[in-house]
């Protein structure tokens, strides 16, 4: 539930029984979004006049942001967590808080929810370990969320050797990193940034949700369901 706006999976036969409970105002069925990325760089510049690049290391008019204390939460295709664009290499330690994978069904579902598989940092970081236990099973077998979490917080730590470390940085390369792999249906998604919302408040830190997808489907006034669960 988000607000007023509940998401659930109904059999066919009760839907009209549904549309016809006193109690509900409007049924919404849930569509399919699909990956898109392919103006973020021309929609940034247009968001103001200091170009992102310059927001990293700062200047006399104001202070370094690299995402340090902030949360970037994504819904998407998944993550390449072993990336070392998301581990801290002195350490080895993941900058992936937590994957919700809502396509497994073979592990435990985070609180509040009843499907899926959520897997935690303290699991990710022991797979990265010399002795990984093979339980992380999540994937990104597309690369579109992979993608999005490297421009939005990738450290730049994966080179392919002729590069110096660094050079391909994403925004926020010092963030923390919170990972939702759905299949973009309207309904999932809801349920996705509701769970980043969630896990965020429950760490008391900021966050910064990325949906890097889109449908022609709906009015785009903020009036639909889905539109109106998210804000």
């Amino acid at each position: 539930q988000s607000g007023d706006i509940v998401t659930a999976e109904v059999p066919s036969a009760l839907l009209k029984p549904l549309a016809n409970d006193p109690r509900v105002i409007s049924v919404e069925a849930s569509h399919y979004g699909r990956p898109s990325m392919n103006v973020a760089r021309s929609s940034t510049a247009l968001a103001g006049p200091i170009y992102l690049g310059t927001l990293e290391p700062g200047t006399s008019s104001f202070a370094a942001f690299d995402g340090s204390g902030v949360i970037v939460g994504v819904v998407d295709s998944g993550i390449d967590w072993r990336n070392k664009d998301f581990v801290i290499d002195a350490s080895s330690t993941s900058r992936v808080l937590s994957i919700w994978d809502q396509l497994d069904s073979a592990g435990t579902p985070p609180s509040g929810f009843t499907y899926g598989t959520e897997w935690t940092q303290r699991q990710i970081n022991a797979e990265l370990g010399p002795s990984p236990p093979g339980l992380v099973k999540s994937s990104d077998t597309v690369g579109h969320g992979s993608s999005v979490a490297g421009v939005a917080a990738g450290d730049g730590s994966a080179t392919n050797g002729s590069e110096p470390a660094g050079r391909y940085s994403g925004v926020a390369p010092a963030a923390n990193i919170i990972m939702v792999k759905s299949d973009l249906s309207d309904a999932r998604v809801v349920d996705g940034v509701n769970y980043l919302v969630r896990k965020a408040a429950s760490m008391g830190k900021p966050l910064v949700v990325n949906l890097s997808l889109g449908t022609y489907i709906g009015p785009k006034d903020g009036t639909s369901n889905y539109e109106s669960a998210i804000n």
